[in-house]
């Protein structure tokens, strides 16, 4: 029997970074591990028609299915490919197969008998009775190759083509990795036997993780150490506020959606001190990230702050000139400049090795830029924050506040906010949002939509049916998934123009509005305890305002275009039911176009309330609900009381349906609210009933369904 060498189990076991966890300790990868999805990535011979992609879970590669074998990963840095080799290992020796782990640097030879030396010896490291096993290297059906971090193998052209091609053909199980940059088509122009090879391997790369795969790894870590124990209240909630922290760095690119990233967050949610690290201020913990980045390569402190200075500068060059990489003579360029400037003497050779040993800066084909898109960010905001009297400073910031709809402009105002809390910074990020639907009175939701109630005369009764809460779950992540979809699309539309409000259509109107309601939460939420009460309550009535009125712009084109909506629904509903009756035909037309309106708005409600929510602003939510003084401003309210709070708004909901009164968008919004709330929370029978009779949902009377594993769905029946 095989035994494993302890140091190099020890290796196996390591998570990548030094996480703590408040319920585990000590953490291994075994705790941590989520396995990315992967894309096939097809070699296609020139003219070939193009494939649809194929996608499929790590965990395939991982349980060494041979479909998907020999396989050769790449991805990014830091993407997780040692971390998936190490899995793979583990699972391939608890198998009773012979895994061998050999780093791509220790590959220098294009010769069998130097390759075989090779596995032997990297046996014999991770392995403390291989010597006594020797005849198990021959088995090719037993060793399992997997070869990291191939690209750095010191072979060039064709040696390196013979060498994959050797690895490929030295065992039925060969997993290899390598950065992004190691293109398969490079080998393709080497000796036919060697091209056959390596065009027999399956060639993946990781992708960064999604809604679904995001949700998995904060349950992951939110269950560690507390399987048995966590309460189903306790762990949505916490998985909630987990989710909402790791959407706005994550899903909106400001951060890479690796593993090691989303933990550093998760790590950030649980962190209890650490100098001037607030919870929720992202930008201070990248603070502290870049710090620490820079420590690892620079000893003195003023030297740190300088080469923080120098990044900030060159930030600030690439953004004036429009460019997201330099060449080198460009970068030596800046540098000569930024030397005479500051009157340092920094060595350029120096200088760029150690910014790229600190992860900060990467070259790729002779070309340099940041390596990730927060250290751009971060970087460029502390130059703008020092420079913010120069007058072209602030054009710039007035220019990027005007046009939030492009591409950085949202991240890096964001990142700014924390170096400066400038009073001309935060203006002009106001007077940006309140340009938004402009031209629109914010809607009220008690004198206005008039033509949108009177489409129906009586409620509806909404009919609950049972549902797990899991499948419910899932849904809403695959729904997240294509919403951002749909917004990368609009957002890339509009990335290059400058903006004409006149000009923009409605969904680039509402996209818009989004982005600037995620900016303002993100403030608030940030600095909730720094900010002043009334800027806390200037930015998030800009924020109620902003969806008010985009709410306001969406019920006027139903109501403008009634007729058109009524004639094209009473078609495709014909189309559906060619025996319905005529007044039928009338009242389910109205119905559904009453519903959509009522989605549509409770859609946009529940943007702001996710974007902008937290329990920490209840005083400032409950300054604007007394100043708005309306329905749209308490639904507002209510939703990210739903959302955010640890108590049912029984008192606030009440109050709004008395004040409805024979408002049916208002009270249909409830419902809705009301609805995704039960959906999601494990909530006793009890209480499931009480809240459905205050809004008028009537819930199946099977007492399971108020049980964690079953919950309800709710499908819309006229009374």
């Amino acid at each position: 029997m095989l035994l494993l060498d302890d140091e190099f189990q020890e290796y196996l076991s390591d998570p990548g970074a030094q996480y703590t966890h408040p319920h585990k300790r000590p953490l291994r990868l075994s705790d941590l591990y989520v396995a990315p999805m992967l894309q096939e990535i097809k070699i296609l011979d020139e003219g070939a028609r193009p494939i649809e992609p194929v996608y499929l879970s790590a965990a395939e590669v991982i349980k060494l299915n041979t479909n998907f074998l020999p396989a050769i990963v790449t991805g990014s840095d830091q993407c997780g490919k040692t971390a998936l080799l190490r899995s793979i290992y583990v699972e391939a020796f608890e198998k009773g197969l012979l895994p061998i782990l050999i780093d791509g640097q220790d590959i220098s030879s294009t010769q069998e008998t130097e390759l075989e030396k090779q596995i032997a010896k990297s046996a014999k490291a991770q392995y403390k009775n291989i010597e006594d096993n020797l005849g198990l290297l021959q088995q090719r059906d037993k060793i399992v190759l997997l070869v990291d971090d191939f690209d750095k193998s010191r072979l060039k052209g064709k040696a390196r083509a013979k060498s994959l091609s050797s690895l490929i053909k030295r065992s039925h199980r060969v997993i290899i990795s390598g950065h992004e940059t190691f293109r398969i088509e490079e080998f393709l122009s080497a000796s036919s036997d060697d091209s056959n090879s390596i065009r027999r391997a399956h060639h993946f790369r990781i992708l960064e993780f999604n809604f679904k795969l995001r949700s998995d790894l904060i349950s992951r870590w939110i269950t560690l150490g507390r399987e048995d124990t966590i309460d189903d209240e306790e762990f949505v909630r916490e998985h909630e506020k987990a989710k909402r922290s790791m959407d706005r760095l994550a899903a909106r690119s400001v951060v890479p959606s690796y593993p090691v990233f989303l933990y550093a967050v998760m790590q950030m949610q649980e962190a209890s001190g650490g100098p001037n690290l607030k919870l929720s201020a992202y930008a201070q913990y990248f603070d502290v990230l870049l710090f620490e980045a820079l420590k690892g390569v620079i000893n003195n402190p003023e030297d740190i702050d300088a080469a923080g200075n120098y990044l900030g500068e060159l930030a600030r060059r690439m953004y004036d000139t429009n460019v997201e990489a330099m060449s080198i003579s460009e970068l030596h360029e800046f540098h000569v400049a930024h030397n005479v400037n500051f009157q340092v003497d920094f060595i350029f050779e120096s200088q760029i090795s150690r910014l790229s040993r600190a992860h900060i800066l990467r070259e790729e084909k002779g070309r340099f830029q940041f390596k990730y898109s927060y250290e751009f960010y971060f970087y460029l905001a502390k130059q703008l924050a020092s420079t913010l009297s120069e007058e072209k400073t602030r054009s710039l910031i007035e220019e990027m506040c005007a046009n939030m709809h492009q591409r950085h402009h949202s991240y890096i105002l964001l990142f700014l906010t924390y170096h400066t809390k400038d009073p001309f910074v935060l203006d002009r990020i106001i007077n940006a949002v309140q340009s938004v639907f402009s031209d629109k009175a914010p809607i009220n939701l008690q004198t206005d939509a008039q033509e949108i109630n009177r489409l129906l005369t009586s409620a509806s009764l909404q009919i609950a049916e049972e549902i797990k809460i899991e499948r419910f779950r899932e849904e809403e992540l695959e729904k997240e998934e294509r919403e951002h979809k749909d917004s990368q699309i609009v957002e890339n539309e509009m990335a290059n123009s400058s903006l004409d409000m006149d000009a923009l259509s409605f969904p680039g109107k509402l996209n818009l509005t989004f982005k600037s309601v995620e900016l303002l939460g993100q403030i608030v939420n940030n600095y909730y305890g720094s900010l002043p009460g009334s800027i806390k309550v200037q930015l998030s009535d800009e924020a109620f305002n902003v969806v008010r009125r985009a709410i306001s712009a969406f019920v006027d084109i139903v109501e403008a275009e009634l007729s058109s909506f009524l004639a094209w629904t009473k078609g495709w509903v014909q189309q559906q039911d060619k025996e319905i009756a005529d007044e039928d035909l009338e009242h389910e037309a109205r119905k559904i176009i009453f519903f959509f309106t009522s989605l549509g708005a409770t859609g946009c409600i529940a943007k702001v309330a996710a974007a902008i929510g937290n329990e920490k602003l209840e005083k400032t939510f409950a300054e604007i609900v007394n100043s708005q003084n309306c329905n749209a401003a308490r639904l507002i309210d209510i939703a990210i009381k739903l959302r955010h709070y640890k108590h049912f708004p029984d008192r606030e909901i009440s109050a709004l349906l008395s004040n409805a009164g024979s408002n049916l968008l208002v009270k249909t919004i409830v419902q809705q609210l009301v609805r995704h709330y039960l959906y999601m929370m494990p909530i006793d029978y009890k209480t499931r009933q009480q809240i459905s009779e205050l809004v008028g949902i009537k819930v199946s009377s099977q007492r399971e369904i108020g049980e964690h594993k079953t919950e309800n769905r709710i499908i819309d029946q006229p009374l």
